[in-house]
């Protein structure tokens, strides 16, 4: 029998989920380089492309002022939509925050190399299986 915590489970991981985002998208920042300007610029950019909003309410667009908040942990009552959370990963090349969101289900990203591992092993777990099926073909033939 498995003990459940009482501080680990995906309740509390959800309670923490915001902050956990802030902080992943704050560090994001400070890893690709790129001024706020720059970011929200091109988020901007981004969502023109796509047709889409980043901000909640009558905003026509991202403004630093609102991309601050977002990457504040102790701004509790701004948070970046699904769609600004994805934009931010794809201007900064960074896919931490959704990272984040992921780990609160024990889930995580499988990049393309992660991906050509799983089907790699997956066909070597085929290959076994059929090399034992096959031995035991030929016993029940040969050696019966």
């Amino acid at each position: 029998m498995h003990q459940l915590s009482l501080f680990d489970d995906t309740a509390t991981r959800l309670g923490d989920l915001d902050a956990a985002i802030a902080r992943a998208m704050h560090q994001a920042f400070a890893r690709c380089g790129k001024s706020k300007d720059e970011i929200v610029d091109a988020m901007n950019a981004v969502a023109d492309r796509g047709r889409f909003k980043l901000t909640k309410g009558n905003a026509k667009a991202l403004t630093v002022a609102t991309f601050e908040k977002w990457l504040s942990v102790k701004e509790k009552h701004h948070v970046p939509p699904s769609r600004a959370i994805n934009a931010f990963c794809e201007v900064v090349k960074d896919l931490t925050p959704l990272q984040v969101q992921l780990q609160v289900h024990c889930a995580d990203i499988m990049t393309p190399k992660d991906k050509k591992l799983r089907d790699y092993g997956a066909i070597v777990i085929k290959d076994r299986k059929t090399k034992r099926d096959k031995r035991k073909m030929e016993e029940e033939l040969f050696y019966e």
